[in-house]
């Protein structure tokens, strides 16, 4: 007897996929933006703490970067299984290790500026609850590459070594 098929539509794994690096680059821009816009300010109120003044334009681009890492990791959130499948322990490592680096600058600066030399009263308050968005658009950056270095560390399920192991161990008796 032949049954009716019913055609189902295939995921388009494809198209998710880009879309998954097309988030994790407006992410990833957004990070550069506040590294390329926040470095030099940094250098420059370590060098001398009592001449800080706030500049103009750190509203805007602190706005622009809260933005573009917010929508590219809430969109990478939601496509979580279309992430790489690449599997480097090395790699993974690396990641790792600069996730944390990319939320090092952005909390010794603020340590630095709001704890240790107090410069904090210079500062205005829009400004200062600005920071804290900030701080969490980095931090969800930071989750974000943690998740793809978990990821790469991680082998896949029905990758044929490890079904290879399990099969010599069952062969052995072990189980």
């Amino acid at each position: 007897m032949n049954s009716p098929t019913v055609a189902r539509p295939l995921p388009r794994v494809g198209g998710v996929r880009w879309a998954y690096f097309l988030y994790f680059a407006v992410e990833n821009l957004g990070v550069l933006l506040f590294y390329f816009k926040a470095l030099p300010h940094f250098r420059q109120t370590a060098a001398k703490p009592s001449l800080y003044e706030p500049r103009d334009d750190v509203w805007w681009w602190s706005l622009l970067v809260i933005v573009l890492v917010q929508v590219g990791y809430w969109g990478c959130f939601r496509l979580q299984s279309a992430m790489p499948k690449v599997s480097s322990a090395f790699l993974g490592h690396l990641l790792l290790f600069f996730a944390r680096l990319v939320f090092l600058l952005p909390s010794a600066y603020y340590t630095f500026t709001f704890l240790y030399y107090r410069v904090s009263d210079r500062v205005p308050v829009q400004r200062r609850l600005m920071l804290f968005p900030l701080l969490f658009s980095l931090f969800c950056y930071m989750l974000q590459v943690q998740r793809i270095g978990n990821s790469m560390m991680t082998p896949e399920k029905d990758d044929r070594r490890t079904q290879g192991a399990a099969q010599d161990v069952a062969d052995c008796g072990f189980n």
